[in-house]
């Protein structure tokens, strides 16, 4: 197995995908994450990676001197630190991490093969690949933003006490923000795998993922009833469009990806 990054929002059908290695013997981090109504088969996340990526997407935020001005630059979500997994900064540079953090990161990063899943990845990544081995993949799996979103709502809503003060508009800002820098990381870029999380459930791109990543995965657990919402695609203002346009792009280059790899498969399987 390659070592793998699962990268997307919060809601995207991550926890999904990263299940499927769950008898890989791949390490998902120390410390994971409870399973929750939300997610009933587990989140597959550290809480030591989670904890991490919030200190970056804090230094993001708010360079050194700027946090008192958090009232005039960013939404209040933005400085809820339970929040973090679903805003994103406007940049994704890389920063500095103190040597703690770093003996961490690579503490992580010895224990291979590893597969590693945090949505705040899509803010944070810049600042661990410089760690990360070189046969590193990164598989980027997203679903319809209007169902992710509505999905991020309900969840603010019945997981957190007090609840997060998510805005639909604000969610939206962010997913299209998210996907278009992981599209734009991903151009050219053969690590690289778009995964449509609705073909998953569909059966679809077994094969071509397993090829991916290079090992046997389980799709035993993928249900489609435990999906929770439901909500109809909705394109009623220029936001709303902007994020179907961007969907139906990432659905045209992952069946780009998955055809490209149904191609290699039967080259080496004729070869």
């Amino acid at each position: 197995m390659q070592n793998t990054m699962i990268l997307g929002t919060g809601r995207s059908g991550t926890s999904m995908v990263t299940a499927c290695f769950r008898n890989t013997g791949a390490f998902f981090g120390d410390q994971l994450i409870k399973a929750t109504p939300a997610n009933p088969f587990g989140y597959y996340e550290s809480q030591d990676i989670n904890g991490l990526n919030n200190k970056i997407i804090f230094r993001l935020l708010y360079p050194r001197g700027t946090y008192r001005l958090r009232r005039f630059i960013y939404p209040s979500t933005h400085y809820d630190w339970r929040a973090f997994w679903a805003v994103l900064p406007y940049a994704a540079r890389a920063v500095r991490v103190q040597p703690d953090e770093r003996a961490l990161i690579e503490q992580l990063c010895a224990n291979q093969p590893f597969c590693f899943k945090d949505p705040r990845f899509s803010a944070t990544l810049s600042t661990w690949k410089p760690y990360l081995p070189a046969n590193t993949r990164f598989l980027i799996v997203f679903r319809c933003p209007f169902r992710t979103v509505d999905s991020m709502l309900r969840d603010a809503q019945e997981s957190y006490d007090p609840h997060l003060a998510f805005k639909r508009p604000a969610l939206l800002q962010t997913w299209i923000r998210t996907y278009t820098r992981l599209l734009r990381w991903a151009e050219n870029d053969p690590r690289f795998l778009l995964v449509d999380s609705d073909q998953i459930l569909a059966g679809e791109g077994h094969s071509e993922l397993e090829s991916f990543v290079e090992c046997e995965l389980d799709f035993t657990q993928i249900d489609p009833n435990v999906r929770r919402s439901k909500k109809t695609v909705t394109e009623n203002n220029r936001l709303e469009a902007k994020a179907g346009r961007l969907h139906r792009l990432l659905q045209s280059v992952a069946r780009q990806h998955l055809g490209e790899r149904a191609d290699r498969n039967g080259v080496i399987a004729t070869s």
